[in-house]
């Protein structure tokens, strides 16, 4: 069997890149790959990890949805609003703001307005390179909207 033909038979079935498995082609979208790589462009190989790398797939969604909960809109700037507008409405001194930003309401605040991407497409998967990170199957969601049939990824980078 011709190395060839063993390429296009393990080739990878990703729905989204359209490589043929062939030496030497892009593996985002089988054109001519540079010398030493497996890439025509860095916008190939974005593409390609944006999709297939936990890490930067977590980053496209979270700006794609612009760190907000796809179903409600909340996000960790309403924090920074809430604060603001309390600030502006409340008359507050410099010890009594501290108490309430330190105050296990304003910490329960905080948290219910925290997001995280979550799998929205019931595929499993881990933090491994694969296609369980297509980000049309990723969504960033608040703590209320997490449900219990999502699967929760966090990234402990951050």
């Amino acid at each position: 069997m011709s190395p060839t033909v063993v390429d296009l038979a393990t080739a990878p079935t990703c729905m989204l890149a359209g490589w043929s498995g062939r030496p030497g082609r892009c593996r985002w979208c089988d054109g001519a790959a540079k010398v030493g790589t497996r890439w025509c462009s860095t916008v190939c190989e974005d593409a390609y990890r944006t999709n297939h790398e936990w890490a930067s797939a977590r980053s496209a969604v979270l700006t794609r949805d612009r760190d907000r909960c796809a179903m409600c809109g909340i996000g960790p700037d309403t924090v920074a609003i809430a604060r603001l507008l309390l600030r502006a409405l409340i008359p507050l001194g410099p010890v009594e703001a501290a108490e309430l930003w330190h105050s296990p309401e304003w910490w329960a605040f905080e948290l219910a307005c925290s997001v995280e991407v979550v799998r929205t497409s019931g595929v499993s998967g881990d933090y491994r390179l694969g296609c369980h990170h297509h980000m049309d199957g990723l969504e960033t969601r608040c703590r209320e909207h997490q449900s219990a049939e999502v699967i929760v990824l966090t990234s402990q980078t951050g």
